[in-house]
């Protein structure tokens, strides 16, 4: 970690100067650091972009900024994200940040799809200036209070943020990519966390999804997939976070725009109707669903939004088992084929192993 969070200068709805002063609390403590570190802004054209996991989400559990900037620190080993507005852990690894905050583009319509503008640490701190007008109302009064300390200026100029913000614009020593190129520059090694969303296969039928809609291509005796899909599931006003695929089910989890929570739509691996029994965590008093899920062998796991437990439901006996450990944090966690979960904890930092209740399987 090169900060702690109570280390850091923080001001609400001033992201872009505190990802500068991290840049220089890392420059004055971590110089041979420096290197790895950069300034990431997040915008597009329309500046609409979706984040989860914000501090200041609303009940629909994300939050539509004009842009946002964050702080990314890669080694030989890891990439993490230091972001002072996030609920996530500080630091966040990049993968789980890029899962859980950002979120795949091909999940989302495409005015919310995001660019990212990529500063190397030391040529922000060099470059970047900002005279704060853009938080000023026309009276002169503040949208939100400033912070204390002087605004921060170059060597040449006094306001440039619009210019980072705006991905059209050309700026030197930065570089503007889409989220693929986002994600596979700042990855470990060759991991994707979108390989099993993109493109799903069950040994029968090939799933890709794309542009807000899922295409269902048959694969024949040779495994040569067809060329014209079997069925097109749309998802209308829907952000789609997950896909889910096995012999027996289709497990699609989704969150309306506009809406609260996530839900999840089952549908059978054979005729790809769903199901009648579909997962709705809405229902019967079950708590708010964050876009954290995984699915195994029947079994769908569910974190809920407050982070602290996990919902599991079979879909064939509809039984409901929750995990909770004393109220710590659980940040991850993962089914496996031995009906069992693996969670983690955030306060605790343990790893727990539990078995599923197979009683209630079929």
């Amino acid at each position: 970690m090169l900060a702690p969070s109570h280390e850091c200068i923080h001001t609400s709805c001033y992201c872009e100067e505190n990802v500068w002063h991290l840049c220089h609390n890392v420059k004055e403590n971590h110089p041979s650091k420096l290197q790895g570190c950069y300034a990431v802004f997040i915008s597009n054209g329309g500046q609409t972009i979706p984040l989860w996991y914000q501090k200041s989400a609303g009940e629909a559990g994300f939050v539509i900024w004009d842009y946002h900037v964050i702080f990314l620190h890669k080694n030989a080993y890891e990439c993490q994200v230091y972001d002072l507005d996030s609920t996530l852990s500080f630091p966040c690894q990049f993968e789980d940040y890029l899962e859980q905050a950002i979120k795949c583009d091909e999940m989302l319509p495409t005015q919310f799809h995001r660019l990212f503008r990529i500063i190397p640490a030391e040529d922000f701190l060099n470059d970047f200036a900002s005279d704060r007008k853009h938080m000023q109302k026309a009276d002169g009064s503040w949208m939100k209070p400033p912070p204390p300390y002087p605004p921060i200026k170059s060597k040449t100029c006094s306001n440039n943020l619009n210019f980072y913000i705006n991905m059209s614009c050309n700026i030197s020593k930065t570089e503007v990519v889409n989220f693929s190129q986002f994600s596979e520059r700042f990855q470990d090694g060759d991991s994707n966390v979108y390989d099993n969303v993109t493109v799903l296969c069950n040994g029968r039928h090939v799933l890709t999804f794309l542009r807000g809609s899922l295409h269902i291509y048959d694969m024949d005796s040779s495994s040569s997939v067809k060329n014209t899909p079997r069925k097109t599931i749309h998802f209308h006003n829907k952000i789609v976070f997950r896909f889910f695929f096995d012999e027996q089910y289709l497990v699609c989890v989704y969150q309306r725009i506009g809406a609260r929570g996530c839900q999840v739509d089952i549908r059978s691996a054979s005729n790809f109707q769903p199901l009648s029994r579909e997962f709705d965590p809405a229902e019967g008093g079950r708590e708010e669903l964050s876009g954290l899920f995984d699915y195994c062998n029947g079994w769908i796991a569910a974190q809920s939004a407050d982070q602290r437990t996990v919902h599991l439901w079979n879909i064939d006996t509809g039984h409901h088992q929750v995990i909770r450990h004393a109220g710590d944090i659980i940040y991850s966690f993962k089914c496996n084929f031995n009906n069992q979960i693996l969670t983690k904890s955030l306060d605790a930092c343990r790893l727990w192993q539990e078995t599923l209740d197979s009683s209630q399987m079929k």
